[in-house]
């Protein structure tokens, strides 16, 4: 985040020198920066050995700022703030919560490689600002989600500032508009908190994958064609509904889908195995063209603002 204190803030006062160092070290991270004060001002109020270990850093990210994208936080009580509250809540990973981390999180690493290339490098390194944590059931991000921010909500500055929570979800939507109630209550557990969350149009993470990408994945992976093949010729809402791992049973059967589809034709638990081996197959423009509404490029700017 770009970050705006005032120059009484108690972070600045001697007593709090402690909590200074683990704030300046998010800046270190290249986690966040400061607008103000200004690196000019910052070397009047910080200690000479504060300054000449930070000075140039401050000065480098100051001049960064132009063309930063993170979100921009003005702390307008500073003067009263926590100096260690302050500390901590910049110095936790922007928590990302999901049904599973190798698949959910994968994937939505795999979409920022190719979309935010920026917000991609911060799933990893020595200190990754994105962690992704595994609900293990759509079921239960609601109660992860809970349980998971409340360090966030007890350090949280003020309720004007992200509080750097994500939850993302499955639709699980059968048909457009037909979200499942456990979706439903990711939204409700988040809104509650104050966090963002992010509950996917199409069915699943599975339904964005690219006709380009999936028919590749088939050229490698031939005893799945047949399943991928049935997948790329379905058109709008059959497409972004069709679940891919089971296919279509007779019971679910709708309106939505031509009167000649194949039951039960589905390409299998293929995510992980797609992200693993073949993910760079698919392209920015195709993933828009996938997505179609502009709702990914929608996800990465609430990860950003969560920065």
């Amino acid at each position: 985040m770009i970050i705006a204190l005032s120059e009484s803030c108690p972070l600045f006062a001697p007593a709090n020198e402690v909590h200074l160092h683990r704030f300046l070290l998010t800046i270190a991270w290249r986690w966040h920066a400061i607008a103000d004060p200004s690196p000019n001002d910052l070397k009047k109020l910080l200690p000479p050995h504060v300054w000449s270990l930070y000075g140039s850093l401050l000065a480098r990210e100051y001049g960064n700022l132009v063309n930063s994208s993170q979100s921009w936080v003005r702390h307008s009580n500073c003067g009263n703030c926590d100096p260690e509250k302050l500390a901590t809540f910049y110095s936790l990973p922007t928590l990302v919560v999901v049904e599973n981390a190798q698949t959910d999180g994968g994937w939505l690493k795999a979409v920022a490689d190719r979309l935010r290339p920026a917000v991609a490098r911060r799933f990893s390194g020595k200190n990754a600002m994105i962690s992704v944590s595994q609900a293990g059931g759509i079921g239960e991000i609601p109660k992860e989600v809970r349980r998971l921010a409340e360090r966030y909500i007890a350090a949280r500055p003020h309720e004007s500032v992200p509080l750097r929570v994500v939850a993302l979800a499955d639709s699980d939507a059968q048909e457009p508009g037909k979200v499942s109630d456990s979706a439903k209550e990711v939204e409700k557990a988040a809104d509650a908190i104050g966090a963002t969350s992010h509950i996917l149009q199409k069915r699943t993470i599975e339904n964005y994958v690219p006709d380009d990408a999936l028919l590749k994945y088939s050229d490698q992976r031939r005893e799945r064609r047949g399943a991928v093949e049935q997948i790329v010729s379905l058109t709008g809402p059959a497409r972004d509904h069709y679940p891919l791992k089971t296919g279509i049973d007779k019971a679910h059967m709708s309106t939505i889908y031509p009167s000649d589809l194949k039951l039960e034709l589905g390409v299998g638990d293929f995510i992980q195995d797609f992200l693993a081996n073949f993910y760079h197959t698919m392209s920015a423009s195709e993933l828009r063209g996938r997505d179609g509404i502009g709702e990914l490029d929608d996800l990465m700017e609430k990860l950003e603002r969560n920065l």
